[in-house]
């Protein structure tokens, strides 16, 4: 009996260098690509934001620095999550979180709100991109080619996502950049759901 459990557990387990399906890879490079370069965009509309409504540079200093008070405080926490209820369920529920946040900052236009939707964004940001990272290690299998693809879609989000950005805010305003990060999240929500659980 515990050499068919062996031979099972040895059968499902990872191969090293093989890589997931095609849908599957395009989904991991979608959550690496939408997740991280919502980092660069929410850093020029936050700021813009917070100019129109008369914050000084120590305030919008500490609205940018917040973002990373929970992830610093919660990010070991957040993996423990993803092991225990699977990284595609966390992932989703942060993208969705994420793409939620985005729509208030324009409804609560007070510091200590956006002080909050900031840390909020920052631990739902974070661990969106912890769940990408996760899902290389889970279907990519340590292959250095896929690696690199995760680098160069990573990058190229947060190049890309900025130019866009700031056309949108500078041609429609700052409410429509709120509404363009939304759809960049809801992007993110998308590329989750191609990953299997």
């Amino acid at each position: 009996m515990s050499d068919q459990k062996s031979e099972k557990s040895a059968a499902a387990a990872p191969v090293p260098g093989v890589l997931a399906p095609r849908p599957v890879r395009w989904g991991i490079y979608g959550t690496a690509f939408f997740s991280l370069s919502m980092v660069p965009m929410a850093s020029i509309l936050v700021p813009l934001w917070l100019v129109g409504l008369g914050a000084t540079p120590l305030m919008i200093g500490i609205a940018i620095g917040v973002r990373s008070l929970l992830p610093l405080l919660l990010s070991i926490h957040g993996g423990v999550l993803m092991d225990r209820l699977g990284p595609r369920r966390v992932t989703l529920t942060v993208a969705i979180c994420a793409m939620l946040l985005f729509p208030a900052y324009p409804l609560m236009p007070w510091y200590v709100a956006i002080l909050a939707l900031q840390a909020l964004f920052g631990l739902s940001q974070g661990l969106c991109w912890v769940g990408a990272q996760t899902f290389y290690g889970q279907y990519m299998r340590g292959n250095a080619g896929a690696a690199g693809k995760l680098v160069f879609f990573s990058n190229g989000g947060c190049f890309v996502g900025p130019l866009l950005l700031g056309a949108v805010s500078e041609h429609l305003g700052i409410h429509a950049g709120f509404g363009f990060l939304c759809g960049w999240a809801a992007l993110m929500v998308l590329a989750t759901l191609a990953v299997p659980d």
